[in-house]
């Protein structure tokens, strides 16, 4: 009876902790894509029909994509691209807590107004996102 309990519960935990289906870590650098500047804040959310991720844009215009899965990784899918918090004074970029401007286009800003589409699956780490600039 016991050894059935542990198999129950290894196969319980197996299934929490993502040995049925790897979780890919991404990594990645969100540029403009006018002129290859990197943006240097805001956040990146990764969202499909049933998960969404995010990581926060650096000053460099690197960003890891976190989750709350087991090796902090995201499951294999397609997700929609979207992208928040790049505020700022037209032509510079200042506090992402001041959102007077948005320096990117205001499309990036849902899943749903994105245009871009992406394909992961366990052989994709690292992405790169050419971000068009606010029009106006």
């Amino acid at each position: 009876m016991k050894s059935i309990v542990q198999i129950i519960l290894y196969v319980f935990i197996s299934i929490l902790s993502g040995c049925y289906g790897k979780n890919v870590p991404l990594s990645g650098i969100a540029t403009f894509s006018d002129d290859n500047t990197p943006l240097t804040m805001g956040t990146v959310y990764l969202t499909s029909e049933t998960f969404q991720a995010s990581g926060h844009i650096q000053k460099n215009g690197s960003f890891t994509i976190g989750s709350e899965l087991p090796g902090n990784g995201i499951p294999p899918g397609t997700y929609k691209v979207s992208v928040s918090g790049v505020y700022g004074k037209k032509g510079t970029i200042i506090n992402s807590r001041n959102p007077n401007y948005s320096l990117i286009d205001t499309k990036w800003s849902s899943p749903q107004t994105s245009d871009m589409v992406i394909t992961v699956n366990t052989k994709t780490r690292q992405l790169k996102l050419k971000i068009d600039r606010n029009p106006q």
